[in-house]
């Protein structure tokens, strides 16, 4: 709204305003003038314009008037009509902004005191752009006002940031402040909602602010606060709060020193959600670990990128190293040399095509030796198909793989008889009396 700007004279009749320069009243003396005016408001690259001493619209400058649309021989062209009504502007904008554009336009005239307003203004296309209007009077020598002189600046992407940012404010549950040694200096309404207080009210003082935070939580953020006054270092930090109706609410609290080096700025979000989701996937996954565990198999968890996130019990007592020890370890670091680039070949082709797949391997023992594992590879994909963890189990295969051998080994041995038992009968035919002979001989 209009705001009184300075120390001014004020005229407290509009008496006193009708009488400068209006109509039928004005002079030739005052017309070049005008015309000066009118050429220099067309020069300034913003929508300027100026009023009446009672307030009717009598100008607006090319720029202004290309934005409205108004027809090249347009009497607010040229400044030549001045016998609009004081509220005569108003039909330019928006619906909405009607009634509080006329109050603040009305008290400006009243009291004779510049000031300024921000409205929505319908372009020739019939759309709405915001835009911040401020009014100076032009006064005579006696004080008498004689124009209304205003500028209209454009702030139609700085409104939309400002609706941008409260709706992801809203949205998001984050809000936002200002603070320094003295206090906060800004709380946005979310976080007023945040912190159950009434978005109508100031922002809290440091020891109202302190209230809030939970008991066992006051002291780890005091010193938080004088860390950053003193050091002017960012900070990132999670505390529990306690609102008026008693509910415990999670605020992540993201500081930075502000740009003026007056102070600090950030943000607070409310990540209880956040944090009842994370207390309940640790105990899920802490459960998880405790199946696993008793699992009779050797079994690890990788990440999407294969980073190392979990192994059993039976899989490090298998290895020989404690769970910290194997996260350092390296992909196919206890696979046997000789299956190690199947292993790679193998591993690289199926991870890629995020398919579930298995194969036999090799792996090393706590004792250097190795055993035949079947190695099953399983992803897990989220909502979005996106995957974020491979679990594999290995089966020791070790037996079959000997077994396999043996009758590999047996199966050679067979081959080779039948081959001499082949060759025998190729040599000696069917003669009774070569076998005869050859049996005789041997």
């Amino acid at each position: 709204m209009y705001r009184p700007i300075g120390k001014e004279q004020t005229v407290t009749t509009k008496k006193r305003q009708g009488s400068a320069m209006s109509g039928e009243r004005r002079t030739t003396n005052f017309r070049p003038f005008e015309a000066h005016l009118r050429a220099t408001l067309d020069k300034i690259p913003a929508y300027t314009w100026y009023a009446t001493p009672t307030g009717g619209l009598a100008f607006v400058n090319a720029r202004c008037a290309d934005y409205l649309g108004l027809a090249s021989d347009h009497s607010l062209r040229f400044g030549d009509d001045t016998s609009a009504a004081w509220d005569s502007h108003v039909a330019l904008l928006h619906q909405e902004d009607h009634d509080e554009t006329r109050r603040v336009w009305s008290n400006c005239l009243t009291n004779g005191c510049a000031g300024e307003v921000t409205f929505r203004v319908r372009s020739a296309e019939g759309a709405y752009r915001w835009f911040l209007s401020r009014a100076e009077p032009f006064r005579g020598e006696d004080g008498t006002v004689l124009l209304w002189i205003g500028v209209n600046l454009d702030v139609e992407q700085s409104r939309q940031a400002e609706f941008y940012l409260a709706e992801a404010q809203r949205l998001g549950g984050t809000g936002s402040w200002a603070f320094d040694a003295d206090g906060f200096k800004h709380w946005s309404p979310e976080l007023f909602a945040i912190h159950g207080l009434d978005p109508r009210g100031n922002a809290p003082a440091i020891p109202e602010y302190t209230a809030l935070v939970h008991p066992d939580d006051r002291h780890f953020v005091s010193e938080a606060i004088q860390k950053m006054l003193a050091d002017r270092c960012e900070f990132d930090f999670t505390k529990r709060i306690v609102r008026p109706d008693g509910s415990l609410r999670h605020v992540r609290c993201v500081g930075v020193p502000a740009a003026d080096g007056r102070g600090f700025v950030g943000t607070g979000m409310d990540v209880t959600g956040q944090e009842q989701l994370t207390a309940a996937l640790r105990k899920s996954e802490m459960e998880l670990r405790q199946m696993l565990d008793f699992t009779p198999q050797l079994v690890a968890v990788f990440g999407p990128k294969r980073e190392r996130l979990y192994a059993n019990r039976v899989a490090l007592a298998h290895l020989g190293v404690g769970l910290d020890e194997w996260r350092r370890g390296s992909t196919g670091d206890e696979v046997h040399p000789e299956d190690a680039k199947r292993f790679k070949a193998a591993t690289d082709r199926f991870m890629s095509s995020r398919a579930a797949y298995e194969l036999e391997v090799r792996l090393r023992r706590h004792d250097g030796s190795h055993r035949w594992f079947l190695a099953r590879y399983n992803p897990v994909s989220d909502d979005q198909g996106q995957i974020i963890r491979w679990y594999v189990a290995c089966t020791d295969i070790e037996d079959r793989k000997r077994a396999e051998d043996r009758l590999q080994q047996e199966n050679i041995a067979l081959r080779e008889d039948i081959v001499h038992a082949s060759m025998f009968e190729e040599i000696v035919g069917t003669s009774t009396a070569l076998r005869g002979g050859v049996r005789k001989f041997v």
